[in-house]
């Protein structure tokens, strides 16, 4: 008879479990703030998968003189450089970080200025000989950012 009762509990904690929305995974979300950032850790986790290589940066304060990156995977070496907007592309670079090798969280990157509010960023990987780092496909190991209050 116990062995029902067990069963009947199992049954109900997994149903609570399966039935409970997860604030990442709901199309339904209203904070506009979650679901931004749940898109940035899943690119930068599907980049991680496919080249090894990958860059993991939130919207940053104004005025702020350097970068808080939440994750940097670097298979090979690399350097992550900060760079201001360009008419919708990385422009001129205001920061650089030392030479990495391996997985990286909360890295900090300085900066030659402070961030502009509302203005955007790029922080993209630098292969050890100065090229981007790039997926296969071509596209570039980078994360756009910007400086909000």
């Amino acid at each position: 008879m116990w062995i029902f009762y067990l069963i009947g509990i199992a049954l109900v904690i997994m149903g609570i479990v399966i039935s409970t929305p997860s604030a990442t995974n709901d199309p339904l979300v209203e904070d506009e703030e979650v679901r931004e950032l749940y898109g940035r850790e899943l690119v930068y986790h599907q980049s991680v998968e496919q080249c090894g290589d990958g860059v993991f940066v939130e919207d940053q304060p104004y005025g702020s003189e350097f970068v808080m990156l939440s994750g940097v995977t670097v298979e090979e070496e690399g350097k992550v450089e900060i760079y201001n907007d360009a008419k919708g592309e990385p422009g001129e670079r205001i920061g650089r970080s030392e030479l990495l090798s391996g997985e990286y969280e909360n890295l900090v990157v300085d900066l030659e200025r402070p961030l502009i509010i509302n203005e955007v960023y790029y922080a993209l990987l630098i292969g050890p000989d100065g090229e981007l780092v790039t997926k296969e496909s071509g596209v570039v190991v980078m994360m756009s950012f910007a400086a909000s209050q």
